[in-house]
């Protein structure tokens, strides 16, 4: 962020915040394999990063978005339709996030 903000001061610069995560979903995963995804990956740990990372934003006078909404369930999970392994989005989950992101755009 300090050589962005160094290098492009003019630059309008927009932070995003890390997705949720679905480590309690069946997707077929063995358990050693799903363990070793989410020992550090969740959401709890999420919701720490992006609270640096969008303190870090201010601090710079970037802004950050959180473009999450609708991607949950009612327990703050990734919701299961979108995701192939809990982690990584289907296409179907980029659309609620291309929706989120355009009052940003536009």
């Amino acid at each position: 962020m300090d050589q962005i903000k160094n290098k492009l001061p003019e630059t309008e610069v927009y932070v995003m915040a890390y997705y949720p995560v679905n480590a309690k979903a069946n997707y077929g995963l063995e358990k050693y394999t799903k363990d070793l995804m989410f020992t550090t990956r969740t959401n709890a740990n999420i919701i720490k990063a992006n609270e640096a990372v969008e303190e870090l934003a201010i601090k710079h006078g970037f802004k950050f978005i959180n473009v999450n909404a609708g991607l949950t369930d009612e327990e703050g999970n990734l919701k299961k339709e979108y995701s192939m392994e809990g982690i990584h989005l289907w296409s179907n989950a980029y659309w609620v996030v291309l929706e989120n992101l355009k009052k940003y755009l536009l």
